[in-house]
């Protein structure tokens, strides 16, 4: 698993003009900023996860080499303290990589792992229980996939669905590099992949399908699966156009859901020029940086144009750059549910009111009708974190209605967010030597948390 170099951003300046603030602005509604927590230092091509569930928070810190999960609990050692309840070590490639926290369980995602042959991925399952003073976190199983192939990566992306567990082997049939997403049950205190979700090229109409289950969400009726380097012409990676598919819980059916929707972006006009491009068919890669149900909605990641390289199976953190004039822009589309179907033909996506702004590749979270979106500014190389409302300044308009300023000059809020209720944990990647005084190549993991 090579990792691309990284672009760097611009170069941050000390000033006395740098916004340093632990309350956001807001209008209409307040967060404060609780705490930060320094996780650990890693190498700069460290992977980060993060999930949080009812006062439990966790932490995935992997590379090619290995991982770490670092678990807090709210309250630990004092009121809206959080406290260590342990960390999980192990040396199987990209332990870590992906995290999901369901009442209790524990699901981290190793998919290097060569348990059960090279690259073919493994989950370790854990219970938590903040309130066991002598055993809070116990392993329960560790699960391959029953026929497991080189290449698979299982567990390279997870989400629950109720009491099932997703979990993508996206590198399912090695050469085509199809895809396949697993649903895991407990069963008789073990968990366990029972059912298989079904997915091929025809229900989309593209030619091929690739790296199914890249990203995955869940909600208590749908199940949301990307596959984002799915395309046309599967010697160009650039190409990859990317194609979503849309379940719905079906009690009738085999797995207990049925396909109700693929998509992939018909619009696009292959004889468009782009970026000097005859083809808008250009890294579009629907749902590379994510995928998630709002509410109503569904949205998901539209990958054109960012820093890093194409087609990089576990990439360092990237930033989108802004569009150029004639090609679609780096964007969220924001998808609303009209029953009987979902319509996309209607995606909207939140803005930021100037082109220098960047968004953070992987930094955005979305719960109910709101949603948080990292944004770097090229001008001033500040970061910001927007709270995107839904009908905010008008019906169906997603409008900001809170901006977070980043808390120190040495932020580098590329990473992960996830909130939670009236919680928000929000990783800030600190890698400039000057500012932060961390060595060349190493990056100081923490984690800002703020509450409502």
């Amino acid at each position: 698993m090579n990792v691309a170099a990284r672009i760097p951003l611009i170069p941050r300046l000390l000033s006395c003009m740098a916004i340093i603030s632990t309350t956001l602005f807001s209008m209409g509604q307040s967060w404060d900023h609780v705490t930060n927590i320094d996780v650990d230092t890693a190498s700069q091509q460290a992977d980060i996860a993060l999930t949080l569930e009812d006062g439990i928070l966790a932490v995935g810190v992997s590379d090619e080499f290995g991982g770490s999960v670092f678990l807090y609990a709210q309250h630990q050692g004092g009121q809206d303290q959080w406290g260590s309840l342990g960390t999980i070590t192990r040396s199987e490639p990209w332990f870590g990589h992906a995290l999901a926290l369901h009442h209790g369980h524990l699901a981290i995602g190793a998919p290097g792992s060569d348990i059960a042959g090279p690259f073919t991925g493994a989950i370790h399952m854990y219970r938590v229980d903040a309130s066991d003073l002598n055993a809070p976190i116990e392993e329960q199983n560790v699960m391959v996939v029953p026929d497991a192939v080189t290449n698979d990566r299982f567990g390279f992306a997870m989400a629950w669905a109720g009491d099932t567990l997703l979990a993508s082997a996206m590198g399912r049939s090695l050469l085509r590099m199809t895809g396949a997403v697993f649903l895991c049950a407990e069963v008789s205190g073990a968990f366990a992949p029972v059912a298989i979700l079904p997915a091929q090229s025809s229900d989309v109409q593209v030619p091929f399908l690739r790296w199914f289950g890249m990203s995955l969400a869940a909600s208590d009726h749908w199940i949301a699966v990307a596959a984002p380097f799915s395309g046309f012409n599967s010697g160009v990676a650039m190409k990859n156009i990317g194609t979503v598919h849309i379940y719905e819980r079906d009690p009738l059916a085999p797995a207990g859901w049925s396909l109700d929707t693929t998509w992939f972006d018909a619009t696009l006009d292959p004889a468009s020029m782009c970026n000097g491009t005859l083809s808008e068919f250009q890294r579009i890669e629907i749902g590379r940086g994510g995928i998630a149900f709002s509410g109503d909605n569904l949205i998901m990641d539209g990958s054109r144009r960012y820093q890093g390289g194409a087609g990089t199976p576990l990439a360092p953190w990237q930033t989108h750059t802004a569009s150029e004039p004639g090609c679609s822009p780096c964007d969220l589309h924001i998808v609303r549910r009209s029953d009987p179907s979902w319509d996309f033909s209607t995606a909207l996506s939140p803005a930021q009111d100037t082109a220098l702004f960047d968004r953070s590749f992987f930094g955005w979270c979305a719960q109910n009708d709101s949603l948080l979106v990292e944004w770097y500014d090229q001008a001033d190389s500040t970061w910001s974190t927007t709270l995107h409302v839904k009908d905010q300044g008008g019906t169906d308009t997603w409008g900001i209605a809170t901006t977070l300023a980043e808390l120190e000059p040495c932020d580098d809020l590329r990473g992960p967010m996830v909130m939670q209720g009236k919680q928000l944990v929000r990783a800030s990647l600190r890698r400039d030597p000057v500012l932060c005084g961390v060595a060349a190549g190493v990056m100081a993991v923490q984690l800002q948390v703020f509450q409502r």
